[in-house]
């Protein structure tokens, strides 16, 4: 099986919290929460989980609503197709149609989107695995957690990517 990276140098599930993981959460305003949020600084560099390519680059900078300026990359794991979203970006440097290699940075981390005013702490990349590249709203069968291709989730303790 291909190997899949973590998509920060250092990830961290934002301020240790359960309901900035993927499920249902009654404490979130929605209730629900379709990926995972990586406390990361703005302008953090992030990286391509697995070899792949860019299928979709979307959004802006400037956008507050929602997952402001994201960057996609499909990739093959276990014998599926899967889209990786990376959202509330700052910057991408990956363009569409490019092939990339597990570990090739594919943007920086921001706070665009409905993450526009985070600060400190609450500053994240939020990240997606989903079955389509632009799925509508809502959980599986679209997104599906992340568990199921990291194995492991780091909501207590960072896991550094060497």
């Amino acid at each position: 099986m291909p190997e899949i990276l973590w998509p920060l140098v250092s990830n961290v599930i934002r301020r240790n919290k359960l309901s900035n993981t993927f499920g249902r959460f009654p404490e979130r305003v929605s209730g629900v929460h379709w990926g995972w949020d990586f406390y990361a600084k703005a302008g953090t560099p992030c990286f391509a989980i697995a070899d792949g390519s860019i299928d979709l680059v979307y959004g802006h900078t400037s956008d507050t609503g929602s997952f402001g300026q994201v960057a996609v990359l499909k990739f093959t794991h276990a014998s599926r197709t899967l889209y990786a979203a990376y959202c509330h970006l700052s910057g991408v440097v990956a363009t569409v149609g490019r092939s990339v290699r597990a570990g090739d940075q594919i943007g920086f981390t921001g706070n665009s989107g409905n993450a526009a005013n985070m600060r400190g702490p609450d500053e994240h990349l939020h990240f997606e695995i989903r079955t389509s590249s632009r799925p509508p709203p809502g959980g599986e069968p679209f997104r599906i957690s992340p568990l199921r291709v990291f194995g492991r989730c780091p909501l207590h303790a960072p896991i550094v990517e060497p």
